[in-house]
């Protein structure tokens, strides 16, 4: 490969990003935006407003994007202070050895993912143009998801590109499609009044799905902001991002589809009649779920290259072409379940990252001399996050293993691994790496 290349190509995966490549805040916002802006999160707000009314589902979007918010806000400041991805942060805290087995889990949860995206673009479009359900899942699959990791394979740069030209564009049409639902609803005391759907998702279910959309996003929060520049840009981007952007997004695609009654923001967009805006539709629905799925294919990308200690233009090829059976597979017809096991899983990574990087190690100057090729107590702490979550609120084996949720699928993986990794930590220190003569700051 030529130096031009790899110097095109070259987006940090595996060092530090340097100052003089850092972005503004506007970059950041745009690129998380943008990746939260997908057909999955406005199906998902549409399926939790018909399963409860409108006040009840706006609720659980808005404790579901909190959640997230504060969640990914310590992830995403360590990242832009240490200039690292999450899965070479993850190294810090699982071990150098034991965060192969976090890369692994995110980098998986990200192809799969990114199949879902483009599996849902597909039979989206399906329903865009007509078309006999299934007839374009094969050759639509194969081929967008070959389109849409174009963008990836030129890292952060690629990515913030496409994310800042189509950001407003998108932004205006979902709020647009609101308004469009209100309208058709009858007004907004109209659409508020409704009464409980005969088929009722419970309200921790709703929160649980919120969650579920963005687990493994808000956990890579630091793949984005490793590029933001020193100060509070990093934090003010995922606030912005998360507890505003999201909460937002999702909300628009619940109230669209409760005024209308159609399954989400693109068939709300059809709705309105006409070729211009069956296109709009389509526009709406290619370009958000480019610009989503692109982030998840970079982010498979970082945690591959970290894993295999490889350039990560090799694993966006190999993501990308992943993705691709994955979306004709038809994987997307399980996406609910999907994102069950994904709020139960990915949480409490997160949860014990920033548990030991601004708590159990603050002090540590040279945080690269604590690490050691596993930590057991951060990988036992995130084994019995999953299995208590499991246990008491997910409903991954089709109904509660106690006959109803003890909390908040999601929430308890998040706090178990948090707090149960603290306690670990104060009780075997030693094992965390921990104990003299690590250089600590006075």
């Amino acid at each position: 490969m030529s130096k031009e290349n790899a110097k095109v190509l070259n987006d940090h995966e595996l060092g530090v990003v340097p100052l003089t490549g850092r972005r503004s805040l506007w970059s950041i916002v745009a690129v998380l935006m943008c990746w939260i802006i997908n057909p999955t999160p406005a199906i998902v707000g549409g399926s939790v407003a018909n399963g409860m009314t409108l006040t009840n589902a706006l609720l659980a979007i808005f404790v579901g994007a909190l959640v997230l918010g504060l969640y990914a806000y310590p992830i995403g400041i360590a990242g832009s202070r240490e200039g690292i991805s999450t899965a070479m942060l993850s190294r810090f805290t699982f071990g150098d050895k034991g965060a192969n087995i976090v890369s692994l889990a995110m980098g998986i949860a990200n192809v799969i993912f990114y199949g879902v995206v483009v599996g849902v673009f597909v039979v989206s479009m399906e329903g865009v143009f007509g078309a006999e359900p299934g007839s374009f899942a094969v050759w639509g699959g194969i081929l967008f998801a070959m389109i849409m990791g174009t963008s990836s394979f030129f890292g952060y740069k690629g990515v913030a590109l496409l994310s800042s030209i189509s950001i407003l564009p998108m932004l205006g049409l979902f709020i647009y499609s609101a308004i469009l639902g209100i309208n058709k609803g009858g007004g907004w005391s109209a659409i508020v009044s409704q009464p409980i759907p005969a088929e009722q998702i419970p309200f921790v279910t709703g929160i649980t799905m919120t969650i579920g959309i963005f687990a493994v996003g808000a956990t890579l929060v630091s793949d984005v902001t490793r590029y933001s520049k020193p100060g509070k840009i990093a934090g003010l981007a995922v606030i912005l991002s998360f507890c505003v952007g999201f909460f937002v997004f999702v909300s628009l695609g619940a109230i669209a589809v409760k005024g209308t009654g159609a399954g989400d923001l693109i068939k709300v967009i059809i709705s309105a009649g006409g070729p211009f805006f069956m296109w709009i539709g389509f526009l709406l629905l290619f370009v958000s779920s480019w610009t989503s799925g692109d982030n998840n294919v970079y982010s498979a990308g970082l945690a591959f290259s970290k894993m295999f200690k490889l350039p990560k233009y090799i694993f966006t090829i190999i993501t990308v072409a992943t993705g691709a059976i994955i979306a004709a597979s038809g994987v997307y017809n399980n996406l609910f379940a999907y994102l069950g096991i994904l709020a139960m899983l990915i949480p409490p990574i997160g949860s014990i990252l920033s548990i030991d990087y601004f708590f159990v190690k603050r002090n540590v100057k040279d945080r690269a001399k604590s690490i050691k090729p596993y930590n057991m107590i951060a990988i036992i702490s995130w084994a019995t996050a999953v299995v208590v979550d499991l246990l008491t609120a997910n409903q991954l084996f089709g109904d509660y293993v106690f006959g109803k949720s003890i909390g908040i699928s999601g929430i308890n993986s998040l706090v178990i691994g948090g707090v149960l990794y603290f306690v670990l930590t104060l009780i075997y220190p030693e094992k965390v790496g921990m104990v003299k003569p690590l250089e600590v700051s006075q």
